[in-house]
């Protein structure tokens, strides 16, 4: 599944319009060049005779086809054209309107490590998501690439892999010691981008390489510079190569500000492996409330404004500090999950309680892969459901009703349960998750469903439609489970595009502790309602203006407006 953006850039607005170039066209030559490629084989494309339909292929051939569309006004300077093939992979191809050629190709890969490291507050820990992009002008004539995609991520994860689950005063001495600046993420992008560029053959055509380190989702710093300069000669640095083109260093400067909790901690027993090792994390934590109806004269369930002052205020107490220093979680290992029951009980203090409000959820994601929520009903002293989520994807094709089509799926994978596991603090362990649903879709990646999958697949049986998809997934990871685990139940969700998922759901024990009948059924502690496999998402969008009645909405009275993302399930 291709995510495409069209990107246009210009010097000034038109006159007497205040914009670039009109959206609605720029929006209907973007969709005209898209349906050319939407649920067709590639392979079957006369245009592509003899490439290798490479991200970068087709993004160069839906450049031409928006190019051609678009309306010139003559302020509009150049069109980038970007695809991403998964969330972490993504390609850019971006020219000057006019020029017959000499686009700039981009590929960019994502990788993360969650690190602790002493600032001018003390100590502190990030999960640090980082971008490494790859930049030139020619593609590679007989692979059709611009760099090798897979060695991309390679070098990335090569690159972080020594800073995950570390201090990094103690890691990286000789960038952070006595008397050099502290880690920051500027100074981290550097030290990655090194760690890439000397890896790189010495063949590659690559003009330059960017490193963004993000702190967390309002904090990001950059490391960028060129691999060779367009004359040709030196660039001065150890790890200057072959290049076509010079890409200019934007420095370490960049930075994006938005909320979060950043903690560091340790944990206690072998389980943890490295992680028992003082290490740090960014929180990005949703407090989520539920009920059965709104107030009566105000049309919502609760004020949103107290209900983001009581999340502030609970999450407040544990940014930038060590948890292991804080009494109230003496004796406990600080998963996300004890975290998630510690915010819970936090907000659900501070919280406003109308009548309708029955429930408050914490959800604390740890990275952009791996969250765990926390669910109880507000009044109730215990009993609250824990859910650690995991997240993978792979790229498959398959034959549906209009023939053959391909996607990058999303699958994410929900083990939920009421018991924590009184030794280590958590519900199961979230490395075990992940290893046990790349494990069941690895056998998926890049191939063709109806050939790979016959005993689901094959002639007369259902076709490989999301929901089929994760049953089988569902099985495979109920299938690793260890006999001793405290789950209640699992759900598999398959995403086929942002629009477009299903989940497959099943109880792994029952309340009253009899056989659940399946072929994996194991302990428990709760039950789970099984949701059978037929629930659906849509998803659809639309831009509305509007105005409330009453001083509780404040400046909300006046005529404002809104996009609203709707899900239909």
């Amino acid at each position: 599944t291709y995510v495409v953006d069209a990107v246009c850039r210009g010097v000034q607005l038109q006159a007497g319009a205040n914009y670039l170039v009109d959206i609605c066209a720029a929006e209907s030559a973007l969709k005209a060049a898209l349906a050319r490629y939407d649920r067709r084989n590639l392979d079957d494309l006369a245009e592509f005779a003899g490439d290798n339909t490479t991200c970068e292929r087709v993004a160069r051939a839906v450049w031409e086809r928006v190019a051609a569309a678009l309306p010139r006004p003559p302020a509009l300077a150049s069109l980038q054209i970007v695809v991403r093939e998964s969330d972490v992979a993504r390609v850019e191809y971006e020219r000057s309107l006019g020029a017959s050629d000499g686009g700039l190709y981009s590929v960019c890969v994502r990788a993360r490590f969650m690190a602790a490291r002493t600032l001018a507050g003390g100590v502190e820990g990030s999960t640090f998501v980082v971008d490494a992009l790859f930049s030139g002008r020619e593609l590679d004539p007989r692979a059709t690439f611009l760099f090798d995609i897979c060695l991309a991520e390679e070098l990335l994860q090569r690159a972080v892999a020594h800073l995950h689950q570390t201090h990094l005063d103690e890691q990286l001495p000789h960038l952070f010691g006595a008397g050099k600046p502290p880690p920051t993420a500027g100074a981290i992008a550097r030290v990655i981008w090194e760690a890439v560029a000397e890896g790189l053959p010495p063949e590659h055509r690559l003009a330059g390489l960017k490193v963004l380190v993000r702190e967390h989702d309002e904090a990001a710093a950059e490391y960028s510079r060129p691999l060779a300069p367009a004359d040709g000669d030196s660039c001065g640095g150890d790890n200057c190569g072959g290049g076509t083109g010079a890409v200019p260093a934007r420095g370490e400067g960049t930075v994006v500000r938005r909320g979060r909790c950043m903690i560091a901690h340790s944990f206690r027993g072998e389980a943890f492996g490295p992680a028992q090792a003082l290490h740090g994390c960014t929180y990005v934590v949703d407090a989520v409330c539920r009920g059965v109806q709104l107030q009566a004269g105000a049309n919502y369930l609760v004020d949103i404004c107290a209900a983001e002052s009581a999340l502030k205020a609970a999450l407040a107490r544990y940014d930038r500090r060590n948890l292991d220093d804080l009494a109230e979680f003496a004796g406990d290992n600080t998963t996300c999950e004890r975290v998630a029951r510690a915010v819970w009980e936090r907000v659900a203090a501070a919280l406003p309680r109308p009548p309708a409000l029955a429930s408050l959820q914490i959800v604390v994601r740890e990275s952009d892969v791996a969250r765990v929520e926390y669910e109880r009903s507000l009044g109730a002293s215990d009993g609250g459901l824990y859910s650690v989520c995991v997240r993978a994807r792979f790229m498959a094709a398959r034959t549906l009703a209009g023939g053959v089509e391909g996607s990058t799926f999303v699958v994410d994978a929900l083990f939920s349960g009421r018991e924590l596991d009184p030794r280590a603090t958590f519900l199961f362990d979230i490395c075990l998750a992940e290893e046990l649903l790349q494990r069941a879709v690895a056998h998926l990646h890049q191939t063709h469903l109806d050939e790979q999958l016959p005993h689901l697949f094959g002639a007369g049986k259902p076709p490989p439609t999301a929901g089929a998809i994760a049953r089988v997934i569902w099985e495979a990871v109920a299938e690793g489970l260890p006999p001793e685990h405290r789950l209640a139940g699992l759900k598999v969700l398959v995403r086929e595009h942002d629009e477009a998922a299903a989940e497959y759901s099943r109880p792994l024990a029952p309340a009253d502790g009899d056989s659940c009948g399946g072929d994996n059924c194991g302990g428990g502690t709760g039950a789970v309602p099984a949701r059978g496999e037929g629930t659906v998402v849509r998803r659809g969008r639309c831009m509305i203006a509007h105005s409330f009645r009453g001083e509780a909405f404040g400046p909300a009275q006046a005529l404002h407006g809104c996009t609203y993302v709707v899900d239909a399930v």
